[in-house]
């Protein structure tokens, strides 16, 4: 995967905060809020594709589709 993607400008006008949580087993994991989910439609269970990115800054930064369908292997990434 490169290591840039696009990211639509409007995205900023809706953020919050995830706590990082560590289970037993030594696993890390981040919550999705409430309302991302409900207003996405996304179930308990259901399978989210997740990338590793960078941003125009050299960030690091994961890039997730909520509609639950991975990422099209055609699309071009690029930089921010």
């Amino acid at each position: 995967m490169p290591n840039n993607i696009i990211i639509d400008n409007d995205f900023e006008t809706f953020g919050w905060v995830s706590k990082v949580q560590k289970n037993r087993r030594g696993t890390f994991r981040l919550t999705l809020n409430k309302f991302v989910a409900l207003g996405c439609g996304i179930e308990k269970g259901q399978k989210l594709f997740c990338y590793l990115a960078k941003d125009r800054n050299n960030r690091s930064i994961i890039a997730i589709y909520l509609d639950g369908n991975p990422r099209n292997k055609n699309e071009e990434m690029q930089n921010l």
